[in-house]
């Protein structure tokens, strides 16, 4: 966020740059009574001119862009003892002094369409194909374990820290009503990996989000949220800092924290039926 300072009462101001959680606010009527609470601190300045003033905002940028309103509040405060008066140009003021949010689109590390066969990819469980510009799974495997009996992992590259995973998906009807699909990630081997799954029915073996340590599947978080076989829904599974944030179709369907570190490949799977994927995209 990048503010002009365009009067400032003495050298040393300490302006601190804060999350808002609220966006019904309306500036024709906001006051000091109905102002909206504060949330985390995300960046602090000492103004000692006039001048350019940038705050680092993007890790709550991020967040409101991955929700669903896609609006982002602020809010700047000097809450030191010794306050000191500071001007910004707003909305209102000459274009070279108003405020503006600059973003900073990164290309993504990773970016798949299946228009043809994808390299890298290594899979178990069913046959996989790109045919008709999807990754397609058919004679999906079904026996009976506690994870992905279906697995496509793009095992080129691996992925840690933080990161974002795009991807489209949809369950092809078996004829039953436990059709599914996965996105996973930090995978390390057939018996050690994340994943998120989304079914059109709920237990605790199937949607929600999962980790799988030695050959065991644990639901750490459930998707209450059920799919319908034959309809492609916009995934995203996002890893910041501990947490770890899943959408479908941008609502956030689920949440966990996971205080270990996540790191390995990503790919596709189901439990026990065929699905199809398209549009894999990595961003960390």
């Amino acid at each position: 966020m990048k503010l002009q300072c365009t009067s400032l009462q003495a050298a040393g101001a300490v302006v601190k740059a804060y999350s808002v959680a609220s966006d019904s606010w309306v500036e024709s009527a906001i006051t000091w009574n109905n102002q909206p609470a504060t949330g985390s601190l995300l960046d602090t300045k000492t103004v000692n001119a006039t001048g350019l003033v940038s705050f680092n905002a993007a890790s709550f940028v991020n967040s409101e862009l991955a929700g669903v309103d896609k609006f982002v509040s602020l809010v700047l405060l000097d809450n030191t003892a010794s306050s000191k008066l500071v001007t910004f140009g707003s909305r209102e003021a000459t274009a070279n002094l108003r405020p503006t949010l600059e973003l900073v689109y990164a290309a993504p590390d990773y970016a798949q369409n299946f228009s043809s066969a994808p390299a890298g990819f290594v899979t178990s469980g069913g046959t996989w194909t790109a045919t008709g510009g999807t990754y397609r799974l058919t004679a999906a495997a079904t026996d009976a374990t506690t994870h992905l009996n279906n697995r496509a992992i793009y095992g080129t590259a691996t992925f840690g820290g933080d990161f974002t995973i795009t991807a489209k998906g949809s369950a092809v009807s078996s004829g039953g009503t436990w059709d599914d699909f996965a996105v996973i990630f930090g995978y390390v081997d057939a018996n050690n990996y994340y994943f998120a799954s989304f079914n059109e029915s709920n237990n605790s073996g199937t949607s929600g989000i999962f980790k799988v340590s030695g050959g065991t599947s644990t639901e750490l978080a459930d998707i209450t949220s059920l799919i319908a076989d034959g309809v492609q829904y916009n995934v995203k599974v996002e890893r910041l800092g501990t947490a770890i944030k899943v959408y479908r179709n941008g609502a956030l369907v689920s949440t966990v924290t996971e205080t270990a570190a996540i790191g390995g490949k990503v790919g596709f799977g189901t439990k026990g039926n065929d699905a199809t994927f398209d549009d894999l995209v990595v961003t960390q």
